[in-house]
């Protein structure tokens, strides 16, 4: 039987330290443009081709093409204001069923900008080519207040059309689309610095989450009263996020600083998500990272996470369960501002896009090595042909359950089931298995 020890923190919770080498995740570094740097990164399946994009903003907004090579392609050469930071986000914003990109510009007017990939319903008079950057159309949102911090897009109300969540600096905003234009409801005296999207309270609606507590959602996002909900020892922090940890279907709240090595906790919801008493345990005692991701990153069915420290590290926490959870660290990499997490490679395992802010290049990928089964194989088959009718069958039942294998497309933007996963999964069958 492997032994292990627990040390016992009397005013931080429990850390629990594996006293023996726990298996850890392949990856292979490579790095994509030994130029190139910025704030804002994203993963995202810009060409459909069934491979995540890595999306880099700061001086300049550029993706680079996972199915070819990581071939560079420039979506704006300079800042439509000042620069690209801190946050972006690729997803289907007006429903087109192509991804686009949600960025923040600068610190001044119309500074939140959301970029329309011309791939789907391209403009009147463009080819529709997302290699070509004028035909990407800019839009504003609307004006943050300050520089934008965090970026997250979901439905929040339901009706079929995604709103956009900013935050930093002091400011928070729930922004709606009306008609041509975006209205605005103002959360900066509850939250102003990092947010999360998800469903807390399990009344299926979409909540803000803050390194500090919850806000509930009330239904009519703008005329509606958010109340916040308190966490009552989450109290350090600029970043969070919300996964469910420990397997019990709530949603969890880790936080952490983006910027310096400090407190890194997860908070454990109890039965009653407006309760105050979430359980503090520590994760580690000493980490930061600007943006955390939750992902299964070796396919064992629970969800660890995705640390990245600027100019100092990337790190894999890996959950190999119990009751509660405890997490082991594997160090990947060395830089580590923003870093994201998908599938870059189209073998179904989580890969990881890097790069510091502006300044410090280069923009690197790190590809998960771990080998599995044929993705599209999803019911396992080993017949002839290996690929048939029923691994449609399993998949579909996967997404009806809401397993995190059915989110073929690896976004991270709620709800995380949709459209684009049956397009990713059929494009993987398509594909096959060589």
């Amino acid at each position: 039987m492997k032994r292990f020890r627990c040390v016992w923190l009397v005013l931080s919770g429990m850390l629990c330290l594996r006293a023996v080498a726990q298996p850890t995740i392949p990856f292979a570094t490579q790095v994509i443009d030994a130029q190139n740097s910025g704030d804002c990164k994203a993963l995202g399946d810009i060409d459909l081709d069934g491979k995540a994009d890595p999306i880099v903003g700061g001086s300049s907004l550029s993706w680079y093409e996972s199915g070819a090579g990581f071939a560079k392609r420039m979506i704006r050469f300079h800042p439509l204001h000042k620069e690209f930071t801190t946050d972006c986000q690729a997803v289907d914003l007006d429903g087109d069923s192509d991804i686009d990109i949600v960025i923040g510009d600068g610190a001044g007017t119309n500074n939140i900008l959301w970029y329309d990939n011309p791939l789907r319903n391209s403009p009147h008079g463009v080819t529709g080519d997302p290699r070509i950057g004028g035909d990407w159309v800019v839009h504003a949102i609307g004006t943050h207040g300050a520089t934008v911090h965090d970026i997250e897009v979901a439905d929040l109300d339901n009706d079929g059309v995604k709103e956009v969540v900013t935050s930093g600096h002091g400011f928070t905003h729930v922004w709606k689309r009306s008609g041509s234009g975006w209205i605005d409801s103002d959360l900066s005296s509850q939250a102003g610095q990092g947010v999360f999207l998800g469903d807390v309270d399990r009344d299926g609606m979409v909540d803000v989450a803050t390194p500090t507590g919850w806000i509930r959602n009330p239904g009519d996002i703008v005329s509606g009263t958010w109340q916040k909900f308190a966490v009552s020892q989450a109290v350090t922090g600029d970043e969070c996020l919300l996964a469910d940890l420990d397997g019990d279907g709530r949603l969890d709240l880790i936080t952490c600083d983006a910027h310096n090595r400090s407190a890194f906790d997860w908070f454990q919801q109890p039965a009653i998500a407006t309760s105050a008493a979430w359980t503090r345990r520590v994760i580690d005692n000493a980490m930061g990272s600007h943006h955390l991701e939750a992902a299964d990153f070796n396919r064992d069915g629970r969800m660890d996470i995705l640390a990245g420290l600027e100019l100092s590290e990337i790190a894999v926490y890996l959950n190999p369960g119990g009751s509660p959870p405890t997490f082991f660290k594997q160090t990947i990499g060395g830089t580590g501002h923003n870093a994201r997490r998908g599938d870059i490679n189209g073998d179904g395992f989580q890969d990881i896009l890097a790069c510091d802010y502006i300044g410090h290049p280069p923009v690197r990928v790190y590809i998960n090595q771990s080998v599995m089964a044929c993705y599209a194989n999803c019911d396992g088959s080993t017949g002839q042909s290996l690929l048939t009718a029923g691994d449609f069958m399993c998949f579909l039942n996967s997404f009806v359950a809401g397993e995190g294998y059915a989110n073929c497309d690896e976004s991270a933007t709620v709800p995380v089931l949709n459209a684009m996963d049956f397009q990713c999964f059929l494009g993987k069958f398509v594909a096959g298995c060589s």
